[in-house]
């Protein structure tokens, strides 16, 4: 079972010995990256960018879905690009790096400090596979800007403009999948409670 501390991974510089280009700030670029809805996703994206020799990544922001890269301007793949072609170039690498696991996309307009935690228990979440069913329904509701679902707890989370979306539009999508939510469910502004044990 994983803790709170556990969930959002420490900030970590990977090196690339060898390499031949430079990485500056002026070239860094913070992105969403859909599907890292468990934190063991991390480090399986992390291995796939070892073998992007152009990008080094700054770090990786679990519950945030977000990662800090820094690009080499001066290589063929970014040289003169725009910003949107600089994103453009590093979705379509990591896609193909990872068979289409992951991507990139652009942060939000709300920013993740703005964002409502609403959390959900869920019978029958306990594989891999599942929770990535579960983040998949989450992630495709109108206004959830990312999620998470850990198959150690059982716990589906996602992070919403409050707005647009409501944990009972949340508990429907899942409930229309064939997938059975705990009831007296509650929603949390991101960062006051952990899943584990908040709803039976």
């Amino acid at each position: 079972m994983e803790s709170p501390a556990q969930r959002t991974l420490p900030v970590i510089p990977t090196e690339f010995p060898g390499t031949k280009y430079e990485f500056d700030r002026a070239h860094e670029v913070r992105l969403r990256l859909p599907r890292l809805f468990i934190s063991e996703q991390a480090e399986s994206f992390r291995r796939q960018l070892e073998q992007f020799s152009e990008v080094r990544v700054e770090a990786v922001d679990y519950e945030a879905a977000e990662v800090t890269l820094r690009y080499a301007a001066a290589s063929d793949m970014f040289r003169n690009a725009t910003p949107s072609q600089v994103v453009e170039r590093l979705n379509g690498r990591i896609r193909q790096l990872s068979r289409g696991i992951f991507s990139f996309k652009p942060l939000g307009e709300v920013p993740h400090a703005g964002l409502e935690r609403i959390e959900i228990l869920i019978v029958g979440l306990d594989c891999h596979a599942c929770s990535l069913a579960v983040h998949d329904i989450l992630t495709q509701v109108e206004g959830v800007e990312h999620a998470t679902a850990n198959f150690h707890d059982g716990c589906g989370v996602a992070w919403v403009n409050p707005a647009i979306v409501s944990r009972e539009s949340l508990v429907r999508a899942l409930r229309l999948r064939g997938l059975s939510p705990r009831s007296a469910g509650h929603a949390k502004v991101f960062g006051q409670t952990n899943c584990v044990g908040s709803v039976r």
